[in-house]
């Protein structure tokens, strides 16, 4: 199931001109969106935000917090790749100074390159 692109002019239009429509609408494409990963932890993440848009005193608050909540999981998603690089080389010099190889896994080198990538990018930005 694909979801058409985001129009910030007609989804503001209808915000201003119908806010149930609004309402009604956003609810109905926030569940498509869930229902196309991970069930769990999409409807999980869902339910910490509109937790958060109630107790916020204002919709600016809710923003800011809501900003704020997202960079704090970058950073610690960017530490997580840290690690992983960090264990990536852990893993070199055990190798190095085994003279059998004895450290086969397969797969584990396609993780230390996606994390080393996602390192790259995440200090583009931070």
């Amino acid at each position: 199931m694909a979801l058409e692109l985001f129009d910030f002019d007609e989804w503001s239009g209808l915000a201003k001109s119908d806010p149930d429509g609004f309402e009604t609408r956003r609810l109905e494409r926030l569940e498509r969106v869930i229902l196309t990963g991970d069930l769990n932890r999409l409807r999980g993440l869902q339910w910490r935000i509109d937790t958060e848009r109630k107790l916020s005193k204002s919709p600016l608050k809710f923003c800011l917090h809501l900003y704020t909540l997202m960079w704090d999981s970058f950073i610690d998603f960017k530490d997580t790749t840290n690690d992983l690089v960090y264990k990536e080389a852990e893993l070199e010099v055990v190798k190095e100074k085994s003279p059998s190889n004895v450290i086969k896994c397969k797969g584990v080198t396609r993780v230390f390159i996606a994390a080393r990538q996602i390192n790259y990018l995440a200090e583009q930005y931070v």
